[in-house]
């Protein structure tokens, strides 16, 4: 039973995939502000659009301590977090344009490449399951999805969960944010992270505080490594 409701889960998934290719076919549209692209675009964001984005791999380090690991957890995120990324963000979290998660993460995949990295599994930062009822899906997950198909590298959606409601983090300060997600986080099993490099994946990377909680559940749990990838950098006002 279980290997056929697997069968089912992974053939809607490539229906899903396939739907959404052919009501928002990649380079026709920008995904930024729906302007039609030009001819043979090698993405889905526009000139003008493109020149309001700054895309710069920028690492960012993290220093971690777990019982069985003391160091750093490295960041890559690839676009500062400007007005016009806020706005496809908020398009793609909050107004249900689910298919933005694969353009971005084409981009992200992009970055991974030129940085010549590669990992044993590709695992979301998980969304409260209310929350995540609430909007219909988690943005970090769609990302970890098509982001996993593009390098080529198992994903685990269910690995780490997220017990606890949290407060919204924008308008908290970096303390607040380190407060707001302690302890909020559960490796529900670790077997299939033994001794694995993970990738750790989100939307958003600002103060580090909900990747730094993540990683030391997955280094506690005995993950061998772990290295996170946000789209956009944000600096705390």
């Amino acid at each position: 039973m279980w290997g056929v409701n697997m069968k089912l889960i992974t053939e809607s998934a490539a229906y899903l995939d396939e739907f959404l290719e052919l009501v928002y076919p990649s380079n026709i549209k920008c995904i930024c502000c729906d302007g039609e692209l030009e001819n043979k675009a090698d993405s889905s964001i526009c000139e003008y659009c493109k020149s309001k984005i700054k895309f710069e791999p920028s690492w960012s380090n993290l220093h971690v301590e777990s019982e069985y690991f003391r160091g750093l957890v490295k960041i890559l995120t690839v676009a500062e977090y400007s007005s016009t990324i806020r706005k496809l963000i908020y398009k793609f979290k909050y107004n249900s344009q689910t298919y933005i998660a694969r353009e971005l993460a084409n981009i992200m995949a992009a970055f991974l490449e030129v940085e010549k990295l590669s990992f044993d599994m590709v695992i979301p930062v998980p969304l409260f399951v209310a929350k995540k009822r609430k909007r219909g899906f988690n943005q970090a997950e769609l990302l970890a999805k098509y982001l996993s198909k593009q390098i080529k590298t198992q994903c685990a959606n269910d690995v780490v969960a997220r017990t606890k409601d949290t407060a919204t983090m924008h308008r908290l300060t970096k303390q607040q944010r380190r407060e707001n997600v302690r302890g909020v986080f559960d490796v529900t099993d670790p077997t299939p992270i033994l001794f694995k490099n993970i990738l750790l994946v989100d939307d958003i990377y600002t103060t580090g505080a909900t990747i730094k909680e993540c990683s030391e559940m997955l280094l506690n749990a005995g993950a061998e490594k772990v290295t996170a990838i946000a789209f956009a950098r944000s600096v705390l006002e």
